[in-house]
């Protein structure tokens, strides 16, 4: 039996106007932790955020023709845990690992609105990416790369041809010395390249050696340009005010810059695929 055509047009305007709200709520909750975050103690993650908001919209959009909206009893559910969310966001406090944890369970509670429990597969590729956002990996530090970080910049000085002398975590030239902490081992390079490459997996659907080759690429790439950031400032150490412009100073960004044109030559250098975003 056919559908009446009048139907058809009002279910059609019914849903775009849901869509409408979706976005509306998506674009508010989006605004709402990047403004949580700027209070936190951690304003670093402001521009990861971000880019995982952008990349989790750009995501959604490809996908869109794939997305249905379908009428469910999972609503009071994604209401009451947008409700919680938000409260709860509103109740952080500065160093709360819950700024993480933000955009994966609004993402949670706009899935249910949207599509009800059955739908949530629809949005594979979104939990990817703010899942990973999600994660902690300050906890990264505990592994404590710092003995690896301090040979390898001990090494590239010797390969440029100065006198260097490491004992323990300490690496040592003529004009002067710098010890290696644990806070500057590379942990947050490496996340931040990584990061990076997966969204670049996440969102073109590379599959099979390639996205390993992708990921590995990028936790090398971010170990050696710290690793190369620890040798200059050893070189540095007998120049107080350059070591300072270069350890915490607009200097330090440039080996983060580096380091992301490093992973950009790497992506480059793969071979093309058909459909280069997923679709």
């Amino acid at each position: 039996m056919a559908a009446h055509p009048e139907a058809v047009m009002s279910l059609a305007q019914s849903q775009k106007g849901a869509k409408t709200w979706l976005i509306a709520i998506g674009m508010t909750q989006i605004l709402l932790h990047l403004l949580f975050i700027r209070r936190s103690q951690y304003p670093y993650l402001l521009p990861a955020s971000s880019i995982f908001w952008a990349a989790t919209a750009m995501q959604l959009y490809t996908q869109r023709h794939h997305l249905s909206l379908r009428d469910h009893r999972a609503i009071w559910g994604g209401l009451l845990l947008l409700a919680g969310v938000v409260y709860r966001g509103l109740h952080t406090f500065e160093s709360d690992y819950f700024l993480r944890l933000y955009p994966l369970l609004v993402l949670v509670s706009l899935s249910l609105l949207a599509s009800g429990v059955q739908g949530l597969a629809q949005y594979q590729g979104a939990f990817y990416l703010l899942g990973f956002f999600a994660m902690p990996w300050e906890l990264l530090y505990l592994l404590d790369f710092t003995t690896w970080t301090t040979q390898l910049s001990t090494m590239l000085l010797r390969l440029m041809g100065f006198a260097v002398h490491q004992q323990g975590f300490t690496i040592a030239l003529p004009g002067g010395a710098i010890e290696v902490y644990n806070g500057c081992s590379g942990v947050r390079s490496i996340t931040q390249l990584l990061g990076l490459a997966w969204i670049y997996v996440t969102l073109t659907a590379t599959q099979g050696r390639q996205k390993y080759l992708i990921l590995l690429g990028a936790v090398s790439i971010g170990f050696f340009a710290n690793g190369c950031r620890v040798a200059l400032l050893a070189i540095l150490s007998s120049q107080p005010d350059t070591l300072h412009y270069w350890h915490q100073g607009d200097g330090s960004l440039l080996f983060s810059l580096l380091a992301v044109l490093l992973l950009g030559l790497l992506l480059l250098s793969l071979p093309t695929r058909q459909g280069r975003f997923s679709s």
